[in-house]
């Protein structure tokens, strides 16, 4: 069980009980008005704790991706089976412009967006105003 100490007394001692934490190796419970607001640990524990965390964060984005992927994979065949039109195909006039006639536009439509804006703005400019 955590010890806990009145933040009043954190105040006063503060090197005090920090140097306590790391000793003991305990965790502190810091109160205001008899309600926990914080918990001091040393940091060796604190790191192992941000590691847990991540670990479990990465695991579940993991699981998460793989949940959907399978689902999607499995919805797709299940389709196929039903019908010989993969799923895309009926959405893709939703989705944007599949064929769009510019095959690399994926890896350049960086170039393309600013080509489409100064030629806009070329057209303002020749506007008689």
């Amino acid at each position: 069980m955590a010890k806990k100490i009145p933040i009043t007394m954190l105040k006063k001692d503060a090197a005090k009980i920090v140097r306590e934490v790391v000793r003991s190796g305990e965790a502190w419970t810091v109160t205001d008005r008899s309600r926990p607001v914080a918990v001091i640990v040393d940091f060796e524990t604190f790191m192992a704790m941000q590691r847990r965390l991540g670990e479990r964060d990465e695991s579940e984005k993991k699981t998460l991706s793989e949940a959907k992927r399978r689902q999607i994979r499995a919805l797709s065949q299940q389709w196929l089976e039903e019908t010989d039109v993969y799923p895309w195909e009926l959405m893709k006039d939703l989705v944007g412009c599949v064929n769009s006639g510019i095959p690399d536009l994926a890896r350049n439509s960086q170039k393309y967006v600013m080509e489409m804006i100064r030629a806009k703005a070329e057209k303002r400019r020749r506007r008689p105003g």
